[in-house]
């Protein structure tokens, strides 16, 4: 399955150095992101193949996987690899705990990273309708690439209902697990 995964991610992998380069194939909110429309959902979904790719020496697929984590940019998931990279290693490699408290300090402790969010969190609060603004609405009014909060940028763009709907809280699911059915 991961390899599979690896495989059906290379043109994502081939697009990315491509679309840094200025090359833009694809519509997307937050490039460089391959063929997906945003670069937190590819690196995110890349991130855990590359981590098995490495841990099982499946060199070929963690090369194609490797640009889709590596070139996007997103301090979370390089922060993911990491932890991930630090619990993996930190009986024989203890010095690898003090890099890693380097690294989230520099990665959420940089100026002006959270006051931003909460900026945009709070204007898309006060905005929020029940008919929502429409499908891919949030850059053009908002003035902000996305809401880097999905629930929120789901309820301004679609409206509140929206998310009682896709959180199944009016029963229209059961269960979780019946929707995974």
């Amino acid at each position: 399955l991961y390899r599979g995964l690896a495989w059906g991610l290379l043109p994502s992998s081939i697009l990315v150095p491509l679309q840094l380069a200025g090359v833009s194939v694809v519509p997307q909110w937050a490039p460089p992101a391959g063929l997906f429309l945003n670069k937190l959902f590819l690196a995110e979904l890349a991130l855990p193949v590359l981590i098995l790719a490495l841990s099982r020496k499946w060199w070929l697929e963690a090369a194609i996987v490797a640009p889709s984590v590596l070139l996007t940019g997103s301090r979370g998931v390089y922060m993911a690899a990491a932890v991930t990279a630090t619990l993996a290693l930190w009986r024989s490699h203890a010095w690898l705990l003090v890099l890693l408290a380097v690294g989230i300090a520099a990665a959420w402790l940089s100026p002006g990273t959270a006051a931003h969010r909460g900026d945009i969190w709070t204007w898309t609060l006060a905005n929020l309708n029940v008919l929502g603004h429409g499908l891919g609405s949030f850059p053009g009014i908002a003035g902000a690439l996305h809401a880097h909060n999905d629930a929120l940028e789901i309820a301004y763009e679609l409206g509140v209902p929206c998310i009682r709907l896709n959180s199944g809280r009016w029963n229209t699911i059961a269960s979780f697990d019946d929707l995974m059915k």
